[in-house]
């Protein structure tokens, strides 16, 4: 049970952390509610925490006094849920030289954002972002954005791909549905992992998609999480780009993991495009969604006809329903089942 701790309170420890050089400070408030405005405004005294390398904030209002100077030591950063106006965020996140690690999650009213930060690393962001400015942030190499609804717009990817030392790149919730068609044409040169939260049902969004993949050229590991919601209705389309665009390669691509699978046509043909047109593919990772319905012997022979010949590694998890074909597939080398009980 959490119980009510009055700002007073939480001010009077502040001030006492403050005085006792704190390295690390997390402060999670269930007073009040930010999405209504309501959220408890945090001391001033915060500000005076010269020492501190980790800052963790959950559901605060954020307003930092005219006389702060920074975080000169702090190297992580983390707010949740925290009312703050644009301005401030930009004014906190510059005067953080040594900030290497942000996440920014769930920041109501903030579309827009300038982010300079010389030594940052790694870059997460939730909410309803719009564009985001990247100046001076040559260190990045891992950046996890997300969107949980699919509403609005968003020309985002096109900052991030274009970053010179960009290696990790996951794209989460709804956020590839509300930036289609904004990659620019040059390629990236130093991605190697990439994530995506797909809907098969929108062929704009598989565009997009492996638009993204072919320019990545270096990359070597991609897991695809696929969405559920309104899938059937335009899963023709998907169906026919798949078998209209044979001819893109994803020549240093190593491994694939899909989670979601329920078996469906534009799922198994998805697997059949990425595993015909990657050459160089070793493993194949498969979870079967939860309450799927039992796999039907026509739709495990569709999944037997991708050629899977250069394959090491396949493993499938979740599946059942033909159990006593499984002895008898074509799956190459190695199978790893792990079967429902």
């Amino acid at each position: 049970m959490r119980e009510h701790i009055s700002n007073s309170a939480i001010s009077q420890w502040i001030l006492h952390l403050s005085r006792n050089s704190i390295k690390q400070l997390i402060l999670k408030s269930w007073n009040g509610n930010h999405a209504s405005g309501r959220a408890s405004p945090i001391s001033s005294l915060l500000f005076s925490c010269r020492d501190l390398t980790h800052l963790e904030l959950y559901n605060f209002m954020l307003k930092p006094p005219s006389t702060f100077k920074g975080f000169g030591m702090l190297k992580s950063l983390a707010i949740k849920k925290v009312t703050l106006v644009q301005h401030d965020l930009e004014k906190i996140i510059v005067l953080c030289p040594l900030l290497e690690r942000m996440t920014l999650l769930d920041l109501e009213g903030i579309t827009h954002l300038r982010i300079e930060a010389p030594n940052l690393q790694f870059l997460k962001l939730r909410g309803d972002l719009k564009d985001v400015q990247l100046t001076n942030t040559l260190n990045l190499v891992h950046v996890s954005i997300d969107r949980n609804r699919a509403q609005g717009s968003s020309k985002l990817l096109k900052c991030f791909v274009k970053l010179p030392r960009i290696e990790r790149l996951e794209i989460e919730g709804y956020f590839l549905a509300c930036d289609v068609g904004s990659l620019p044409e040059e390629p990236c040169l130093s991605l190697n992992f990439l994530s995506l939260s797909i809907g098969l049902g929108n062929v704009d969004e598989i565009l997009t998609a492996m638009s993204l993949l072919r320019s990545s050229l270096a990359l070597r590991e991609l897991e695809i999480s696929i969405r559920q919601e309104n899938e059937a209705a335009n899963a023709g389309e998907t169906t026919y780009w798949l078998n209209d665009n044979q001819n893109w390669e994803f020549t240093q691509l190593r491994r694939v993991k899909i989670t979601g699978f329920s078996g469906v046509k534009a799922e198994v043909d998805l697997i059949k495009f990425l595993s015909k047109n990657s050459p160089a593919l070793r493993e194949l990772e498969i979870l079967f969604r939860e309450n799927t319905n039992k796999i039907t012997r026509s739709d495990y022979a569709a999944m037997g006809n991708c050629p899977f010949t250069q394959l090491r590694v396949m493993k499938v998890t979740g599946f059942y329903g033909v159990e006593d074909e499984v002895g008898s597939s074509d799956f190459c080398f190695q199978v790893h089942l792990c079967l429902r009980g």
